[in-house]
């Protein structure tokens, strides 16, 4: 049986990767490891994975890198893994170079946990990097990934994408992801009514908030404020308020949504282009109880492949699991 590494700095990463070590859980033999972000590894050990959190300390950047790297080393040497699957951890990425083990990444267009020059000097030392054929390969050429090492996949950079059946409950259900301190205004707004003119609604605030807006917007008991969330979080929602890729996963498995903030995701140009941006927390509140008042879902996107799927397929062909 094989032996391959995941490595997550993020928690966006180690939700996508846990969705990969959930379906090779009995094809192949798993070690995640993860960096002094706590979120990452409760992602793993929610499901019941082996998972070290590998933290170089130290009192400056450099030091505390330099140290994560060296016990990286000792950690996998022992381990003996076939293959990294990385976020692109430059610090996991030359420990698995140094120890000739061949790494595999999933593009993102975010800077990554070490940076954008980081991550160009990591790309030419990963075996594979999957990226979604939405955005031009001259491009993704121009960040500094080499030609010949780029696969792509007809989808978009997200972790949850492929087919699902959804299930909508009776009580609307929405989700809110705030950006930002600056955001406890309209969600305060955006509950309120909500609450006032839907019948038996429930709320779900993921992220973190000011103190006096959670105060505020709890007062109902029915708002939950959530700051982690170990599985795909937009499932089942009959309502998505906010930004980023799960508004793009929304989108795709067919759940209304409103977008609040002008992010520039290339890969995301499509979504963005049919979801009308709307700022003024007035708007978002009107918006928002006119679409649970339709309960009108989109269409969910066709024919669109995760890069879980295709970070599969190739593994397959590599012989690395059957």
């Amino acid at each position: 049986m094989a032996r391959i590494w995941l490595d997550a700095t993020g928690i966006r990463q180690a939700n996508m990767l846990s969705v990969l070590a959930k379906s090779l859980s009995e094809r192949a033999e798993i070690l995640a490891t993860t960096s002094a972000d706590p979120r990452p590894a409760r992602v793993f050990r929610f499901l019941h994975m082996s998972t070290n959190r590998v933290v170089g300390k130290g009192r400056d950047p450099l030091q505390r890198y330099a140290r994560r790297i060296l016990r990286l080393s000792r950690e996998i040497e022992h381990y003996k893994p076939d293959l990294l699957i990385s976020d692109l951890d430059s610090a996991a990425v030359r420990t698995a170079f140094g120890l000739g083990i061949p790494t595999w990444t999933i593009y993102t267009s975010e800077p990554g946990p070490n940076g954008l020059d980081a991550k160009r000097m990591s790309y030419p030392l990963c075996e594979k990097i999957f990226a979604s054929s939405l955005i031009p390969k001259e491009k993704l050429v121009q960040e500094g990934i080499p030609r010949d090492r780029l696969v792509h996949f007809n989808g978009l950079n997200e972790c949850y994408i492929r087919s699902i059946e959804r299930k909508s409950g009776s009580r609307p259900r929405v989700l809110v992801r705030p950006n930002g301190h600056d955001s406890a205004r309209w969600v305060r707004n955006v509950a309120a009514k909500i609450l006032r003119e839907v019948e038996d609604s429930q709320l779900t605030v993921l992220g973190k908030l000011p103190a006096r807006g959670v105060a505020r917007a709890t007062r109902s008991g029915k708002v939950r404020f959530l700051e982690f969330i170990p599985h795909p979080p937009v499932l089942n929602q009959d309502l998505f308020i906010g930004y980023g890729r799960m508004l793009a996963e929304s989108f795709v498995v067919g759940i209304p949504t409103i977008r609040t903030t002008n992010d520039n995701y290339p890969d995301l140009s499509m979504v963005y282009s049919q979801q009308p941006l709307i700022t003024d927390p007035d708007e978002i509140s009107e918006a928002s109880v006119s679409m649970l008042r339709e309960r009108r879902a989109p269409r969910p996107v066709s024919g669109l492949e995760s890069p879980i799927a295709a970070v599969t397929k190739a593994l397959l062909k590599r012989g690395l699991i059957s």
